[in-house]
């Protein structure tokens, strides 16, 4: 005050000091007639429309300290001075928005980098719960390339490798599949209609084959229920237990007892499918018109089980024993009919698959893109949010890996004030000195001191039950902030350690926690 400096932008002179005509127009307001005295007598110097030095510390001296509680009016008296953050509050109250909106977005596109990553097991590796996104970028582009090779490859050459993988290209490669598709399923029924027995027949062994494979496959499940029973149920009379002989039903476990069932119903099924495959085949030489020396023909059931053993997803070797050769070329074209049926269906299977894989991939990528637009936009909002308050005074802090630093000390007489900007996020805060400010506006209402050696993971703190508190605790040289993020959280039955929700730390470092002054949303340090 005695040096005649500026408390607020809204007075100064653009030097920081008072604008005198302000204190000009103050002491010459008419109703102001005994200020004006006053002034006159302790400068010995008449007050006329320019105020002498002396005089407009005098004026500065006697509004502060008086005329601003007096309702007096005129120059200076006449502003809505306010508070001393007044216009800051304003500014700053739009910088923690847009703030915390900016560390908004940013952890929304790490959510979902660690997101995708998992997803589509990308080979990026966070670096302290934050991730790279240059590399989650290059890690699903490296995926896209692979997976739109395989594209290229299902596609039967279709797709060239520099053909863009597009809507178009990929609606024409998949129509040319589905017509090779088409035609497998066209011949099919030709053969079906000019062939009818010999495919009745082939219908036959492909079922007898998946019952050779099914009672394979009881049979391994029985034996392995059996060798789990022995274990748990050891024999004192060395009785040598087998699927021929079983142990007896009311010692069997109930697993073995199902498996056992199984095995002995399928078992018991495979002589009336050779009947009736003998059935078939005597049938279909008969349509086609075969003679076989006059006689029935009939197999045994081990021809059938080496005809039938051979078979793979429903195709099977015909054997050279088979009577009749035509039949055998009939059958051999059906066969290779299905095995060209089987294996055109499953490349357009796959194709899909691989197209709707790719095309996630291709989502995903424009997600990323978006969250890093939509993280660049709120970021680019918060520098212009910011700049008005470089006219106040101050220069804002924006955090840098929870890490918020300000001016170091004795940098530059000149040097701005520092204003950190409270969003909610954890922070270690260095430099933070009295000539700085910590708003954190609406989002604190209460501050409180702890005693020294609290321990805070012990019991609630205090504080008021509906408002939102902030907790300073020294820690050595340093003071940590606990600050609330709901109502009633000091009254949480869990602990208040960094892992509860509730809370969030804030470290000044070097900074003594009784020298801090919490007003109006404004932290600040005095001496």
């Amino acid at each position: 005050m005695a040096e005649g400096r500026a408390p607020n932008a809204a007075l100064s002179d653009g030097q920081h000091h008072i604008e005198t005509q302000l204190l000009a127009d103050y002491v010459l307001q008419p109703d102001n007639h005994d200020l004006k005295k006053a002034v006159e007598t302790y400068t010995n110097s008449i007050v006329q429309s320019e105020l002498t030095a002396a005089q407009s510390a005098l004026v500065a001296h006697h509004f502060f300290r008086y005329g601003q509680h007096e309702d007096r009016q005129g120059g200076i008296a006449d502003l809505d001075l306010g508070r001393v953050h007044t216009r800051l509050d304003r500014l700053a109250d739009t910088v923690q928005q847009k703030n915390i909106a900016k560390n908004q977005a940013e952890q929304a596109a790490h959510d979902l980098m660690a997101q995708l990553t998992q997803r589509f097991d990308l080979a990026v590796v966070s670096d302290g719960g934050k991730w790279d996104i240059q590399d989650v970028q290059q890690a699903l582009e490296q995926q896209m390339d692979t997976l739109g090779m395989q594209v290229r490859m299902q596609s039967n050459s279709v797709l060239a490798r520099e053909e863009p993988l597009d809507a178009e290209s990929l609606a024409f490669a998949r129509a040319k599949l589905q017509w090779d598709l088409t035609l497998q399923q066209r011949y099919e029924k030709v053969l079906k209609d000019s062939y009818g027995s010999a495919a009745q027949l082939h219908k036959k062994m492909v079922a007898y084959q998946k019952l050779l494979l099914a009672i394979e496959q009881a049979r391994i499940d029985a034996k392995a229920e059996l060798a789990k029973w022995q274990v748990l149920n050891p024999d004192p009379d060395a009785v040598g237990h087998s699927l021929d002989n079983p142990p007896d039903a009311e010692k069997a476990s109930p697993e073995l007892l199902a498996a056992l069932q199984l095995y002995d119903r399928l078992v018991k099924q495979e002589p009336a499918m050779v009947s009736r495959l003998d059935k078939e085949l005597h049938k279909a030489l008969k349509k086609e018109g075969f003679v076989v020396d006059g006689q029935e023909v009939t197999l045994a059931q081990q021809d059938w089980v080496d005809m039938a053993q051979q078979v793979v997803g429903g195709v099977f070797n015909v054997s050279d024993a088979l009577i009749g050769s035509l039949l055998k070329v009939q059958l051999e074209k059906i066969n290779a009919n299905k095995s060209q049926l089987l294996a055109a269906r499953q490349e357009l299977k796959d194709f899909d698959q691989s197209v709707q894989d790719y095309q996630q991939l291709v989502d995903a990528q424009q997600q990323l893109q978006d969250a890093q637009a939509h993280w660049q936009d709120q970021h680019e909002q918060w520098l212009d949010s910011a700049s008005p308050l470089v006219g106040t005074g101050y220069d804002v802090v924006l955090p840098d890996d929870a890490l918020a630093q300000g001016q170091l000390p004795m940098v530059a007489p000149e040097a701005n004030a520092d204003l950190f900007i409270y969003s909610g996020q954890a922070l270690e805060v260095q430099h933070f000195n009295a000539q700085d400010s910590f708003y954190f506006g609406a989002l604190v209402d209460q501050f409180h001191v702890l005693p020294a050696g609290t321990v805070l993971d012990v019991k609630p703190l205090g504080g008021a039950r509906d408002q939102l508190d902030m907790f300073a605790l020294q820690q050595g040289a340093d003071t940590v902030l606990v600050v609330e993020t709901v109502s009633f959280a000091d009254q949480s039955a869990n602990p208040i350690t960094p892992h509860n929700a509730d809370f969030i730390f804030l470290q000044l470092q070097g900074v003594n926690a009784h020298q801090l002054h919490f007003a109006d949303g404004w932290l600040t340090l005095v001496a």
